[in-house]
């Protein structure tokens, strides 16, 4: 894949990433480690649905001990995969795992808890005492490290100098870079995650783009931490993880769905085949950046057309029909050679364009069009014909461009069997994106060894039940590592807390904790129903 973000290779085991090197697809377990047959048997599942890294969390010695012994039989198996330690509070912990682990992973978000008295030189060399044995025994070892920063589990002093959204969580993670790169370790491959998508997005090219200012070329790491189940969570990793993709972004992917893992690698691989950008495409990306580098906008209303054309969707009645909106001045471009005619003041730019390539070709004329001073904002017809990856590629392609704020709205025509799958994809996007609201926003995480109640289950009771609670954003999330950090996203969360135990938060404060795991949801709706 053509990159706009050039990184150099960076080798874990037997794979390389980075560079030219294609995008790896992994996943995560979400057993009990301690439980070595059945991570066994998860681990080679997700490795034969195409997964080329798997990734085991240790919260203790019995864990490493126990991943040891993961590997033994992984390789006892014939299966020589790499595995990944996902560590978040233990530097120690950390340098034991890099013994015989391919890839550690760390949050700088709780690896080191910081001191915000400390000046900022006592407390970058605060991060170094902690780092340096790790760096160490992973070049003695030559084990890559992954600094994996969450939105839910940014440091007090990371919240306090840049608050909670995209700049912080890509600051977090180039403290960590400024001091390891001056070691001269370059097996780094960095990531930045949030539940939020656009946020997800712009954390990301932002990472990105201080990387590339910097010097730096480490490898990233994509993915929409707690993207949730179904037909929402695939739609949220698609926008998150698609748009960055293909703006050519991202050297590995992991699509968290509330799920068994290995139903996480086929939606990666088909977002990894979806966008194959050429040379000519990423001319077009940049020229767009440019333009757009005053900073990113969103629209403030986003239009829909087509109230008639799709009446087979009850309840998701667009803004307005086929016939005022055409009672406009309309100017409509589907090729570039069109842009020489002249636009009104009070005409709305509409950009046609359809296939496999419509976002790219989408790109061409918007920038032909800005380049002749014509409005910043404008409708995009995407013509729908037949595309067994269309709910993919749609979302990805509506979050590459409702996050850079160049969509005033979408007209999606086009094959009628395919326009209502579109028409699901688009609602849903626009949710995600904050746009528009037609059911309730939930957030659930994909689980790992640190959960110790059956989240899928409850997930998708508490989904169900509340589906229907417009505008308001609930969560399930599986422990303590980035439970609470999301919660104060959310209106009301449970959070894992022990086994078979759950808290309950609303607006990111405990209300209730030790709720039985049978009691949870009943216990949620009571409280939901006492605030509204």
């Amino acid at each position: 894949m053509r990159r706009q973000f050039q990184t150099h290779e960076v080798s874990t085991g037997s794979v390389t990433m980075g560079a030219n090197c294609g995008v790896l697809l992994q996943s995560m377990t979400n057993t009990s480690t301690l439980s070595i047959a059945e991570t066994t048997a998860q681990c080679i599942r997700i490795i034969e649905a195409g997964g080329r890294l798997v990734r085991i969390s240790a919260k203790n010695q019995k864990d490493l001990d126990a991943i040891l012994k993961i590997k033994t039989s992984l390789r006892q198996h014939g299966y020589t995969q790499p595995l990944i330690a996902d560590i978040h509070f233990s530097a120690s912990l950390a340098v034991k795992a890099a013994s015989f682990v391919e890839k550690v992973r760390i949050n700088p978000g709780n690896f080191y808890k910081s001191d915000n008295l400390l000046s900022d030189t006592d407390y970058n060399q605060k991060i170094r005492d902690n780092l340096i044995p790790l760096l160490r025994a992973c070049e003695k070892n030559q084990v890559s490290i992954r600094v994996g920063t969450n939105h839910g589990s940014l440091s007090e002093r990371i919240r306090q100098k840049y608050g909670t959204g995209a700049q912080a969580m890509a600051e977090a993670s180039m403290e960590f870079v400024r001091i390891i790169a001056e070691t001269g370790f370059r097996n780094l491959i960095l990531s930045v995650k949030a539940s939020n998508a656009l946020e997800n997005i712009r954390a990301t090219q932002m990472l990105a783009q201080m990387q590339n200012r910097e010097g730096y070329t480490f490898p990233l790491h994509l993915g929409v931490t707690e993207a949730g189940l179904g037909f929402s969570g695939r739609i949220k990793s698609a926008v998150g993880i698609g748009a960055l993709l293909a703006d050519g972004i991202g050297d590995t992917i992991r699509v968290s769905l509330t799920e068994s893992p290995e139903h996480e690698i086929p939606v990666a691989h088909q977002l990894t085949e979806l966008f194959l950008p050429n040379e000519q495409t990423f001319r077009v990306f940049w020229e767009l950046n440019n333009m757009l580098a005053e900073g990113m906008i969103q629209p403030r209303e986003f239009v829909i057309i087509g109230k008639h054309s799709h009446p087979w969707l009850p309840g998701l009645l667009p803004d307005i029909s086929d016939e005022e909106y055409l009672s406009h001045s309309v100017k409509v471009f589907s090729d570039i050679s069109q842009i020489n005619a002249e636009i009104a003041q009070d005409d709305i730019p509409v950009i046609e364009t359809g296939g496999k390539n419509a976002l790219y070709d989408f790109r061409k004329i918007y920038v032909s069009l800005m380049k002749n001073k014509k409005p910043r904002q404008v409708i995009w017809k995407r013509t729908i014909g037949p595309d067994k990856d269309i709910q993919l590629r749609f979302a990805a392609e509506l979050g590459s461009l409702i996050s850079s704020g160049v969509l005033r709205g979408c007209w999606v025509d086009g094959d009628r069997s395919m326009l209502n799958d579109a028409m699901k994809v688009l609602y849903e996007v626009l949710q995600i994106c904050g746009l528009r609201n037609t059911h309730a926003e939930f957030i659930s995480c994909p689980s790992c060894n640190r959960t110790s109640f059956d989240i899928m289950q409850l997930a998708e009771e508490v989904r169900s039940r509340t589906h229907h609670l417009t505008g308001m954003t609930i969560a399930v999330m599986g422990c303590i590592v980035n439970g609470p950090g999301e919660m104060g996203a959310a209106d009301f969360g449970l959070v894992g807390q022990g086994k078979g135990l759950l808290a309950l938060y609303r607006k990111g404060q405990l209300i209730e904790h030790h709720i039985p795991e049978k009691e949870a949801c009943n216990r949620l709706l009571e409280e939901i129903e006492k605030n509204r």
